[in-house]
Order: structure tokens, then sequence, then C-alpha cells
């Protein structure tokens, strides 16, 4: 068996147990054990950690992310441009929609934070989160053995006409925007098989 870790420093991964082949012994002149080894290109580990998103959802209707300006992020104006030269700069918005009476209402706050204020080791398996005001608190996301994710702490929001919401709680996941997107498609996917069936 060949097993190999591929993108996001071990979060995906993918086993090679045959592959087909004619008669003969393809490697009989190779000296020593053939090993099977995939080594993620340093320029591609550089580009996921710097689109790096937290997307969490504490409960139905509310969402939070933190997201990693980058260069070539979308909308991004010259002056953001500029301070990604200096440092890392994150994006923080929260979100919260019902319908009242037959109106849509969406609610939502935003924060632009500098390095401090969002930080993750490089296996995107922990993340400490501080975004500036209208945030006040900390969140602490732990991806745990199996799989499984928290976020607690303190984090909140001033919300117009809600006052403090929390944040922390629910589901939550730390990757790669590429990664981010294609775990919202198969929600949504989901989510409509189950309502067209």
């Amino acid at each position: 068996m060949c097993s190999s870790d591929l993108g996001e420093r071990g979060y995906t991964k993918v086993d090679a147990r045959g592959a087909a082949g004619g008669v003969g012994d393809p490697l009989a002149n190779l000296p020593g054990k053939p090993r099977c080894e995939y080594r993620e290109p340093k320029a591609r580990a550089k580009r996921e950690l710097e689109s790096t998103q937290f997307v969490g959802v504490p409960q139905e209707g509310i969402g939070f992310s933190a997201t990693r300006l980058f260069p070539g992020f979308p909308g991004l104006s010259a002056k953001h441009a500029q301070l990604l030269r200096k440092a890392p700069h994150f994006v923080f918005l929260a979100s919260i929609g019902e319908k009242v009476d037959g109106v849509a209402i969406l609610r939502s706050a935003s924060a632009l934070g500098g390095p401090q204020t969002f930080s993750f080791d490089e296996s995107l398996s922990s993340a400490t989160i501080t975004p500036p005001a209208p945030f006040t608190g900390t969140g602490t996301f732990q991806r745990n053995t199996g799989g499984s994710t928290t976020f607690t702490g303190s984090l909140t929001v001033q919300m117009p006409g809600l006052g403090s919401v929390p944040l922390t709680g629910g589901e939550a996941e730390l990757a790669s925007v590429e990664t981010q997107v294609k775990l919202l498609t198969e929600r949504l996917e989901e989510e409509l098989k189950r309502h067209h069936g």
C-alpha cells in the first residue's frame, strides 16, 4: 500500500492500493525499495494559508466568518492591498437573517483586523479569533480527533436592533477558501435533495 497526504496540510488524504499494469516488473531496475511520497509544493501551501477562512454557524440563521485577505481577493481596494504588504489582515463578518410578516430582514456587522486578531496553526486544526469592534471577546476553534470541531469562547457582536449576539457554538470549519466553497456547495446540494427528494 502507498499512502499520501495531499493539500491542506493533511486535511485531504488519498490512499492508493493498486494500479493497472502489464506483465513484468517495471521497478526491477530501481535500486532499493520504491517509495510513494507526495510533498505539497511550497507555493501552493503558502497560497492555501494566505486564503484561510473560518466559517461558523452558531445557530440557525446566524453566520460568522473570518477571512484572510490575500492578493487577488475579490473587491480588494488599492488601500487594502498596501496593508497586505505590511502584515496579514482579516475581514470579519457576522450576519443574521429572518423573515417577519413576509419581509426578509438581513442584519450584518463587519470589521477589518490586523495580524493579532486571527491566528491559526499551519495544519488548520486550531485558531484563536479576537476581532475588533463591533465584536467583543474571543473565539477558539479546535479540530478534535476523529474530525469533529468545536468553537468556544466569549465572542459576541453588537447587531443593529438585537444588541449583543453570541457567535460561538454550533458548526464551525477552518480551511482554505477553495475548500470552504466545496463544503458549502456540498451542503447546498444536500439541502436541495432533501427539499426536492
